[in-house]
């Protein structure tokens, strides 16, 4: 195990979040450690099994306040300097702007003599603000840190804007176990009982997975269906949230026909809607990344993707594994769908090569190697300044 102490402070373990630390850990690189802010907030369904987690791990104490129109969570927690007294850093790593525990870390963890590396995947247009006060908020929080690490091309732009320099940014492109999504959907779809369970929906079938909520952009998207009037289109909703009775309401005499709400689904049962669909659709009016994105070019699918999610400037090649649009714009969603539903068998015959390259492009181990790769180069800069004497604050 690497000597370089490292403490990530996140806001909660996603299963995406720990099958990432967990390959960081496996490096052998570095030794993790990493704080929550809080054991889940409350609008997360998933499940967490505590025998998955294979880093060191601890929840700090603190008081979680939850603005529910805004979707905003605060975590006041104290106990994050005790920590760092105690494990001594040589780098600490922060999940964003939003909390005080990172504004903690990256203004007064300088005295431990550790560099600060912000991790963040807000885009311009994810972003809450992108003017006045809170932009230069942003931006001082930017000047103190050391090394930047980005969720893709889009956040790294961002960060660039708000003044760190491209060189000190690191892409670390956000991702999940991509492998398990290919082979369990593949494994679905070799069932004997799967065309009889794929005979239950239209030809063509799109997949929503996510929580029904406004910025998700579901409304926009069961206009766009509508629009299109076409019966051999059907769509599942994966998820559940605030808006599923208004979103059932909007779609009434769809509902077991066209339209199939199936609620929440924790990670094991997931892949099965990725084997069944034909196509992803990720209509979001606002998101920071969209993992969802990820899962489904895993499983082969072709994806439609919002242009305001991150993942779409990364992971899509237009015409080839997806399309991208205007989630505002209902008619030209109609264009990508009916365009999609043109070419089904052509999309069906790509799953393959389509799995095969996100497998390869977007793995685990790439996102892994890059996040440490920028760990390492902030502690090799704090051990050539203390070799020559300096401070280990730039």
């Amino acid at each position: 195990m690497s000597d370089i102490r490292v403490l990530a402070i996140t806001p909660h373990l996603t299963p995406y979040r720990v099958a990432l630390f967990n390959r960081i850990s496996n490096t052998g690189r570095c030794d993790l450690n990493v704080l929550s802010l809080t054991d889940k907030e409350p609008n997360r369904s998933w499940q967490l099994e505590a025998s998955s987690v294979r880093f060191s791990h601890a929840v700090a104490r603190g008081i979680h306040l939850h603005m529910h129109r805004k979707e905003v969570f605060v975590h006041v927690n104290t106990g994050v300097s005790r920590l760092a007294d105690k494990l001594r850093p040589h780098v600490v790593v922060v999940s964003g702007y939003d909390q005080p525990a990172y504004w903690n870390a990256l203004f007064r963890f300088q005295r431990y003599g550790c560099k600060r590396l912000l991790w963040s995947g807000t885009t311009e247009t994810s972003a809450r603000s992108s003017t006045g006060i809170r932009r230069l908020l942003k931006a001082q929080i930017v000047r103190q840190a050391d090394g930047f690490i980005a969720y893709g091309t889009l956040a790294k732009e961002y960060l660039v804007r708000l003044g760190a320099h491209p060189d000190r940014v690191t892409i670390s492109t956000n991702t999940v176990d991509m492998d398990y999504f290919r082979t369990s959907s593949n494994s679905y779809r070799e069932r004997s009982d799967f065309w009889a369970q794929r005979s239950r929906f239209p030809r063509f079938l799109l997949l929503f997975v996510g929580q029904l909520i406004r910025r998700k952009g579901i409304a926009n998207l069961l206009k766009a269906l509508r629009e299109l009037d076409d019966p051999d289109v059907g769509l599942i909703l994966v998820g559940n949230g605030p808006l599923e009775a208004q979103l059932k309401r909007m779609c009434n005499d769809l509902l077991g026909k066209q339209i199939f709400f199936e609620g929440h689904h924790q990670l094991d049962t997931l892949p099965q809607f990725y084997a069944l669909a034909d196509a992803l659709v990720l209509p979001s009016l606002t998101e920071l990344w969209g993992l969802v994105l990820n899962e489904a070019l895993a499983a082969g699918l072709y994806s439609l993707t919002s242009e305001r999610a991150g993942a779409a400037h990364d992971l899509i090649r237009k015409g080839w594994n997806g399309d991208v649009f205007d989630p505002t714009d209902t008619r030209r969603l109609c264009l990508s769908i009916r365009a999609a539903k043109d070419r089904l068998e052509e999309l069906r015959c790509n799953r393959e090569r389509i799995s095969l390259d996100a497998c390869d492009s977007f793995s685990l181990r790439h996102s892994a190697a890059s996040f440490v790769d920028a760990i390492e180069r902030e502690a090799r800069s704090a051990d050539s300044r203390r070799a020559n004497g300096l401070p280990c604050d730039d």
